[in-house]
């Protein structure tokens, strides 16, 4: 057993409870006065004039779109490995493993998108993305029973 449930409670409450201190003590910089919206309905013009962009229109199309393309993969893979005898706990292991991960990438590929071409590292990532979604689809047919 990797932890007790009290102790997963424990440290889950003390990162809450230390996010909520950082949340009260810190101090945000106040807004220049040209900055600030007056209400709510300038803040939604505001957020549609933004949008009917042709670059964010693009950007949004694209964004929304590519997702279908990997969820019957993500969706059918983990339950296919099941159906061959792939035990939970494993699953649970792997997910335990990839959630730090999940949260230090970011910071990893911040450099990568902060140039001038910040999307260019999605356009390069998403065909081998690809590639290996129809091969995690399929490998579950070519997985040894367990």
């Amino acid at each position: 057993e990797l932890v007790t449930l009290a102790q997963f409670m424990l440290f889950w409450g003390v990162l809450f409870f230390l996010s909520v201190l950082v949340v009260l003590l810190k101090h945000e910089a106040p807004v220049a006065p040209d900055e600030e919206i007056e209400d709510i309905k300038a803040a939604y013009v505001a957020m549609y004039k933004i949008i009917r962009l042709p670059a964010v229109g693009s950007l949004l199309a694209v964004l929304l779109t590519c997702k279908m393309s990997f969820s019957v993969a993500d969706n059918v893979s983990v339950p296919m490995l099941q159906d061959q005898g792939l035990p939970k706990q494993h699953l649970a292991a792997l997910s335990f493993i990839a959630t730090p991960i999940s949260i230090v990438l970011p910071s990893i590929v911040a450099r990568y998108t902060a140039g001038p071409r910040p999307f260019d590292l999605f356009v390069t990532c998403y065909i081998p993305r690809l590639v290996l979604a129809v091969a995690s689809a399929g490998g579950g047919d070519y997985a040894p029973p367990g």
